[in-house]
């Protein structure tokens, strides 16, 4: 096989939610809606799929990322130790099954995306590598956040084996953004070698293009306020709602995103601190096409990040020519631009921007547009697949 771009993911390809599988997804969509096949192979089930057209790729492609529940229901149940060693086990047995297939694929060009155990047990050094760490921080410092201890024995250990071996092997090494990186050297004490390092920027399909309805609804809700953010602490939940509380104003928050461990307390801190002229809704996941049309009547969106590397949902407000009241955190001034208008520090800064949308909707409008016009620039899933293509061009030069 001659050097064309495979990607390679950990899940299927889907087409509307964030990380590596979304990417993935642009990426391939772009390749066939150029006239080209696509290429897409799972370095965790060993799944390998030729698409010769953009019909084969949305039929294989999913809206939300898969998974053996019946693993994870008895993982579960199992005590640390014996948890990681039939994860590692069934890691082994499935990279001699990646290392078959990839054998018959001969001398190719794999864009990986993202980082799993599994690597450790993949042969790469035949193939040209360009890897690309979607995660915040590393998985090891995601994994850190959800359990609120750093990860250790041999599953966190195959982890940064992983790293370490994608680090060393990749011959063009991408992160989102820069914020992306930073977080990632500064946790893991790491460094990327910089004459590898390519910062490749997210890029989304433009929503009025992808739900030609969303252009029929021109009217706001004059008090709907809309937040898309997992309930982990560092979405700043907590500070969203601090904020909207000192602001004293009539708002509806919508919070869109997914339960976790951490809901329960955020629920309870709702339930301490909810005043009467806030009403609040969390909706869980919703569909996309849900998402967005909440997202096209909303007045204004609320991002109160404590830590961003460059968040989607930033990306599909400035799309549909939101304001957006912002911590001034990482990714979040890498999209919005370090001289935006509505940043805040904390509540208090954040809750006189709510008044002034909320009092001013000329201001909030012209923001918007300002918003709309930097996305279309700098964030489009053209601008994304261009900037890749480029990748793969300046990757097989080196081989």
């Amino acid at each position: 096989m001659e050097k064309v771009p495979i990607i390679v993911l950990p899940h299927r390809p889907v087409r509307s939610v964030g990380g590596p599988s979304r990417v993935g997804y642009e990426i391939l969509k772009g390749q066939l809606s150029g006239g080209n096949w696509g290429w897409y192979f799972n370095y965790v089930s060993g799944e390998f799929i030729t698409f010769r057209n953009l019909h084969e790729l949305e039929g294989a492609t999913g809206s939300r990322y898969g998974s053996d529940d019946r693993l994870r229901a008895a993982l579960r149940l199992m005590p640390p130790l014996a948890k990681d060693f039939v994860k590692s086990t069934v890691r082994t047995a499935l990279g001699l099954r990646v290392n078959r297939l990839l054998d018959g694929l001969g001398d190719c060009l794999l864009h990986v995306h993202g980082t799993d155990p599994i690597l450790n047990y993949v042969n790469l050094k035949r193939n040209l590598v360009i890897w690309t760490e979607h995660s915040k921080g590393s998985a090891l410092r995601e994994m850190h956040m959800m359990s609120g201890d750093p990860p250790k024995g041999r599953w966190a250990a195959l982890f940064k084996r992983a790293y370490h071996k994608m680090l060393a092997q990749s011959a063009v090494i991408t992160f989102p953004s820069h914020s992306a990186l930073d977080l990632f050297e500064e946790y893991t004490g790491w460094e990327v070698p910089r004459e590898r390092l390519q910062i490749v920027y997210y890029g989304l399909p433009d929503p009025l293009e992808q739900y030609p309805t969303l252009g029929a609804i021109q009217n706001h809700e004059e008090n709907l306020v809309l937040t898309i953010a997992e309930h982990v602490p560092e979405k700043g939940l907590d500070v969203a709602l601090e904020s909207l509380i000192k602001s004293d104003r009539p708002w509806r928050w919508v919070v869109i995103g997914g339960y976790t461990e951490w809901t329960e307390k955020f629920e309870q801190l709702i339930g301490q601190r909810r005043e009467k002229n806030i009403q609040i809704s969390l909706l869980g996941p919703v569909a996309h096409s849900e998402a967005m049309h909440l997202l096209r009547k909303a007045r204004v969106v609320l991002a109160t990040q404590r830590v961003a590397v460059f968040d989607l949902a930033i990306l599909e407000a400035m799309a549909l020519a939101k304001a957006i009241v912002a911590t001034r955190v990482g990714g979040n001034v890498e999209a919005l631009g370090t001289d935006y208008p509505f940043w805040g520090e904390d509540s208090d800064q954040l809750a006189h921007l709510l008044q002034v949308v909320f009092d001013s909707p000329e201001a909030a409008i012209s923001v918007g547009l300002r918003n709309r016009k930097r996305f279309v620039e700098n964030f489009t899933t053209e601008k994304m697949i261009k900037d890749y293509g480029n990748l793969y061009e300046k990757a097989a030069g080196l081989s």
